[in-house]
């Protein structure tokens, strides 16, 4: 039987970014939570994330052909629970009312405001009655908006922010190429991974304050008939 806890803390301590890390443990400690028995991966790349949801039903939707295969690939024989879609986010549709649980994380960001509503309105839409979502956003011209719209689809909605301007600052200093995070010396050093924890948790700690932040992470319960 797989370890997800495992496969679950080795994805988290070897992620260079704090803003991400802080990310990762607000997510799971929202899965913790809730219950469900079929989730959507928006934007799932290589299922990278898979080990969060366990045992349930997870289907992964990407456009990147390659990453989309590799995840099958190394998941079909874990938990044959593990299922991919190959398309845009934009351009695909699932039926309605088909997953109890939707999560989008560093995806929404990419695309335009216009485009980004459009997305996460399709995704609401697959969301089953009573069901969840749990989506970041950037702080932008969109943010108040999108709040608006899920305040009226969900009956419970809290909001958690991350990515201060330090964060930022070391991620793009140290660990990022052309929006990548990339391995060298200094950040897998012992020192870099001391400032990387002590992020992490000044993120955490700081997480229930706007002041300063990039991205919001919205915690949406119980969606409306």
């Amino acid at each position: 039987m797989t370890n997800w806890n495992y496969l679950v803390f080795k994805f988290i301590f070897r992620d260079l970014r704090p803003s991400r890390i802080a990310l990762w443990i607000l997510l799971l400690n929202e899965l913790s939570k809730i219950n469900g028995k079929k989730v959507l991966d928006a934007a799932s790349a290589s299922f990278y994330t898979r080990p969060f949801y366990k045992h349930v039903k997870y289907v992964g939707i990407d456009n990147d052909k390659e990453r989309v295969a590799e995840g099958v690939k190394h998941y079909k024989d874990k938990d044959g629970e593990t299922f991919g879609v190959i398309a845009d986010l934009k351009n695909y549709n699932f039926m309605d009312n088909c997953f109890d649980i939707c999560v989008s994380t560093n995806t929404l960001y990419k695309f335009n405001i216009k485009d980004r509503i459009e997305i996460i309105n399709k995704l609401v839409g697959y969301i089953s009655e009573g069901g969840h979502f749990l989506v970041q956003i950037p702080i932008d011209d969109s943010y108040l908006n999108i709040i608006s719209i899920l305040k009226k689809r969900f009956s419970k909605i809290k909001i958690r922010f991350h990515k201060n301007r330090l964060s930022k600052f070391i991620e793009t200093k140290f660990v990022e190429k052309e929006g990548w995070a990339t391995e060298n010396a200094f950040n897998r050093s012992i020192i870099f991974m001391m400032i990387k924890w002590m992020m992490v948790l000044y993120e955490l700690v700081t997480s229930r304050s706007k002041k300063t932040k990039c991205n919001a992470f919205i915690i949406c319960h119980k969606k409306k008939a």
